[in-house]
């Protein structure tokens, strides 16, 4: 009786184990300075904030995202596809929502992340970083984010 017990515990165990659901993360973020926005120029403004990327035994997938919100309907998502956002520039797919969606693809790049390793264990994470392209091709938002683990709740 005990060893047909014991066997269904683990192997529930392992299933369990295997994928601990998605690992996002949701905050605030401040577009701390900019230069050459000559059509939008955001600078101090605050928003919404969420950040998601692949982490080891999670469902996030392969894709990378950053949104910034503001008021119901205004978002801005920067998704690199099967990819994570480095130091260096990378392309990123653009998704702008505001009673109407418009695409287009951006530059973005993360100048620093603390902690510098993500897990599913990963509580809250502080972001540094840069977006060119986003109303001209040389304006330049350098943004802070402070976002915590979404519990799900």
């Amino acid at each position: 009786m005990m060893k047909p017990l014991i066997a269904a515990i683990a192997l529930l165990a392992t299933v369990g184990a295997a994928e601990a659901g998605p690992v996002v993360f949701r905050g605030g973020a401040h577009i701390a300075s900019t230069s050459g926005c000559t059509v939008w120029n955001p600078v101090k403004n605050y928003f919404f904030a969420t950040f998601q990327r692949p982490v080891a035994g999670s469902s996030n997938g392969p894709d990378s995202t950053i949104t910034l919100g503001w008021g119901q309907l205004n978002v801005n998502a920067f998704t690199i596809r099967d990819g994570v956002f480095t130091s260096t520039y990378k392309q990123a797919a653009l998704t702008i929502t505001d009673g109407r969606v418009m695409t287009g693809t951006v530059l973005v790049k993360i100048n620093s992340q603390i902690p510098a390793t993500i897990t599913a264990a990963t509580q809250s994470v502080l972001l540094t970083g840069s977006i060119k392209g986003v109303n001209t091709p040389d304006c330049i938002l350098n943004f802070r984010m402070h976002v915590l683990k979404d519990l799900g709740l």
